[in-house]
């Protein structure tokens, strides 16, 4: 959704108003946009967290793929929610399409975080058609194709006089450009013509 902050402060009484009566998957679409700029005030999020509980089994991928993202921008720890999120994937008979992979891959992370106890095996064996043709290690030529990384490489060990490891994987899920892992922090160095031209 696009628009200007504003404009979904606008939106929040008419979403309150008619949030019972709009279909499953349009709301998930709301709610990502909410999400994804953290907007809202909280009697919108409980409105829809409310609404998510009941409709989380019931949700295609498309639909899923909208709440897991807004579970993971909002941080939810709602166990409800995924719950009946697991319970819908695992008891899927259709595959995981690879264009909706990612926020499932990244909901893994948080589960595991989160709820250490839950048993996610079923739940990640569902993610296997589209873990075998999402490669994130494709992005690694970055480095060898564009002298910028490596100039600035140089700068990090020439000048600053640190030595991170460079372009690592992570659960085959995003690239982190210098790594120092003995104290887990790293730098993500985006070019401009890497960038949509909305962010530059």
């Amino acid at each position: 959704m696009c628009g200007q902050d504003k404009t979904f402060v606008a939106f929040e009484p008419i979403i309150m108003a008619n949030i019972d009566s709009i279909p499953d998957r349009d709301l998930t679409h709301i709610m990502y946009a909410y999400g994804i700029r953290n907007l809202g005030n909280p009697e919108l999020h409980a409105a829809f967290e409310n609404r998510l509980e009941k409709m989380a089994d019931s949700l295609d991928y498309p639909g899923m793929f909208n709440a897991v993202y807004y579970l993971l921008f909002r941080e939810s720890a709602n166990e409800v929610i995924w719950r009946k999120i697991v319970a819908n994937v695992t008891a899927r008979e259709d595959i995981l399409p690879l264009i909706f992979y990612k926020p499932f891959k990244c909901s893994k992370l948080w589960l595991r975080h989160k709820f250490p106890e839950w048993n996610l095996e079923d739940y990640v064996d569902k993610f296997y058609n589209a873990e075998r043709y999402f490669n994130v290690t494709k992005f690694d030529d970055n480095y060898e194709q564009d002298q910028t990384y490596a100039a600035f490489k140089a700068f990090l060990t020439g000048h600053c006089f640190v030595f991170p490891a460079v372009f690592c994987t992570v659960e085959n899920l995003f690239n982190l450009h210098y790594v120092w892992h003995d104290h887990k922090i790293a730098i993500n160095y985006h070019l401009n013509k890497y960038t949509k031209s909305s962010d530059n």
